[in-house]
């Protein structure tokens, strides 16, 4: 008999939600190399789901209520086993889910056998004081604090977060999982050389990164184009009419597409650019799809410190760093280090992780 786990989240495809993609792949390599398989429970509430995906049965929140949480994992076909993909912002607007707490709290209440782990994709927000994530911060620490105690187990993907979980529930001390996140779109066993590349820098992500790097960073942008010949800027994920309309490097906006169309363009272009903090590129897919499919990482220069295994200048580079003294072959082992260190995590690897862990919950009855 196959061991049988629940995942929660707050979508799944075919909603476009990384974090939903997150658990669905997860489940898929679950199921093809563990024999562990997977039901879902979704908390979405602005489109339907319940049915099937793939073989996998999903049920549906009717209501973001915690007696409707617990009625829904105490249903006799439920496993006794859950898995719950932790964002604040994804179960509730503010990202205060009190009644995910609750309705958790209560059902592992109700049997000694139910085992609960807790992926933390993000712990908190914050910000400034006009910001509500400004307001809200102290009650989303207390929630994800009180969350790690009633887990299980814990998984992460910063180093940082675990030790923030770790200092917030002190039975996890020392035993957190931290497992930078894997690719959505696809991964390369073998990734194609940087001089074969065609000469394309890719802007893969919301509206907001292009309009800061083709806008606040557009010098920058520019000058890593002139230095590494780069004949096309490519965006993906965007809106057409995002970018700015006259650019001395021809823009093509891709809007959305599929995740094997982008797998395919990543690929095969040269250069991947993206705006984010480097102190947390383990959490980002889009840091994951670039180095798992072999594209020179780029970044605007921040002052976070390397974390994680990722360092400038060894698994990235920055914007305004990249200069025609550059070999193509230090270029080159700059993709190999992002790919390699990516290995350390891909699917199989995280998937194998997961298995541990919820094999050993299993076996703890």
């Amino acid at each position: 008999m196959p061991l049988e786990i629940l995942q929660i989240a707050p979508s799944i495809p075919p909603a476009i939600n990384g974090l939903g993609d997150y658990a669905y792949l997860l489940a898929k390599q679950l199921r093809t190399a563990h024999d562990i398989d997977s039901r879902f429970l979704v908390c979405n509430l602005s489109q339907s789901f319940e049915g099937e995906l793939d073989r996998f049965k999903v049920y549906q929140l009717e209501a973001k209520q915690d007696s409707q949480l617990a009625r829904k994992l105490s249903m006799e076909e439920m496993p006794p086993i859950v898995l719950l993909h932790y964002v604040g912002y994804g179960y509730e607007k503010r990202g205060c889910p009190f009644w995910l707490l609750r309705g958790l709290e209560s059902w592992k209440r109700g049997c000694k056998k139910r085992r609960l782990v807790i992926m933390f994709h993000e712990l908190y927000a914050f910000g400034p004081p006009w910001r509500s994530s400004f307001w809200a911060s102290p009650a989303q620490r207390w929630l994800a604090a009180s969350l790690a105690r009633l887990a299980d187990h814990c998984v992460t993907n910063l180093g940082r977060y675990a030790k923030w979980l770790e200092s917030q529930a002190r039975k996890h001390l020392n035993m957190i999982e931290t497992i930078p996140v894997f690719s959505n779109i696809g991964e390369r066993s073998n990734i194609h050389p940087f001089n074969s590349r065609s000469p394309q820098m890719v802007i893969f992500g919301s509206a907001r990164w292009v309009i800061e790097l083709l806008g606040k960073y557009q010098n920058e942008t520019l000058k890593c184009c002139h230095e590494l010949v780069i004949q096309e800027i490519i965006t993906i994920g965007c809106p057409a009419g995002t970018a700015p309309a006259k650019l001395p490097v021809p823009v093509t906006e891709f809007g959305f597409l599929s995740a094997s169309k982008v797998a395919e363009i990543i690929s095969s272009s040269k250069v991947g650019v993206m705006n984010y903090f480097p102190g947390y590129l383990a959490k980002s897919g889009v840091f994951a799809a670039y180095s798992a499919l072999g594209a020179l990482p780029v970044l605007p220069r921040f002052t976070y410190p390397n974390c994680d295994g990722c360092d400038e200048g060894k698994n990235y580079l920055f914007l305004d760093r990249i200069s025609m003294k550059i070999s193509d072959d230090t270029l080159q082992q700059v993709a190999n280090s992002a790919w390699e260190w990516y290995q350390t995590h891909n699917l199989s690897r995280t998937a194998d992780a997961y298995a541990g862990l919820l094999k050993n919950c299993g076996q703890s009855w």
